[in-house]
């Protein structure tokens, strides 16, 4: 195993806001993409399948020998996604019974707001580790014709996150801080630049936040004895709905 500690002084330190938390690099180039909730499964080596019906199916969890790969440690990360309502209270632990009337009608409400976290692990793959686990699994498995595959590769777990939302959609719901706070909200409610808050959730051990998919396809191999497949993966950025 190794770990690598990045440091992003130079970036931090271009265009830091007058207050609030400051904007920290994201990591969408990298093929990265939030969970809807942090969690404690879901990690890399994950597969799941998607059949004609477009339902979505977990289908087992696939080991790496990590011999092209680590761990490296990660002092901040940020991205974007829409979230619901319902994941939000989920996550900074409110009760949905205690919110106000006007917001319990609207747990299914999304707006784009900002993932962010200050320290976390990222589990590193290779592609050859990748890919040979995914021949081996296939060889004894046999994927099921008409479905589509996808793979968790890796994860960036955390044990800390600050959501970033918009105030206007909060108190359009009905959501001020002694509405949060009544709920059973426990952080600090902190106002940010222009429309932003900023909420808090913290975790008794790390969680996944953030992962990078690929979509797999398994492809029998031609003039082989036996159940042999080659695999050909593509990044799948925005396809699992998780």
């Amino acid at each position: 195993m190794r770990a690598v500690a990045y440091a992003f002084v130079a970036l931090l330190a271009a265009g830091l806001p007058a207050c609030g938390t400051p904007e920290l690099p994201s990591v969408p180039r990298e093929g990265f993409e939030a969970f809807s909730t942090p969690r404690s499964f879901d990690g890399p080596g994950t597969i799941y399948r998607i059949d004609a019906d477009k339902k979505r199916f977990l289908v087992t969890t696939v080991v790496f020998k990590a011999s092209g790969g680590g761990v490296e440690y990660l002092p901040s990360f940020a991205s974007k996604r829409e979230l619901s309502l319902s994941s939000l209270i989920e996550t900074i632990g409110l009760k949905a019974e205690a919110l106000p009337a006007s917001a319990q009608g609207k747990l299914g409400s999304t707006r784009m707001a900002t993932v962010q976290s200050v320290g976390g692990r990222r589990a590193v793959t290779s592609d050859e580790d990748v890919e040979g686990a995914l021949r081996t699994w296939a060889t004894t498995a046999q994927p099921m014709d008409g479905s589509v595959y996808y793979l968790i590769r890796e994860t960036i777990a955390t044990e800390g996150l600050t959501y970033k939302v918009s105030h206007e959609w909060l108190a359009q719901l009905g959501l001020d801080a002694q509405a949060l706070n009544s709920a059973g909200y426990r952080g600090e409610v902190r106002g940010g630049a222009s429309d932003v808050l900023e909420l808090d959730a913290k975790f008794p051990s790390a969680m996944n936040v953030w992962f990078k998919a690929e979509k797999v396809v398994f492809n029998k191999a031609l003039g082989v004895a036996g159940s042999q497949y080659n695999v050909v993966r593509t990044t799948a950025q925005g396809e699992l709905g998780l």
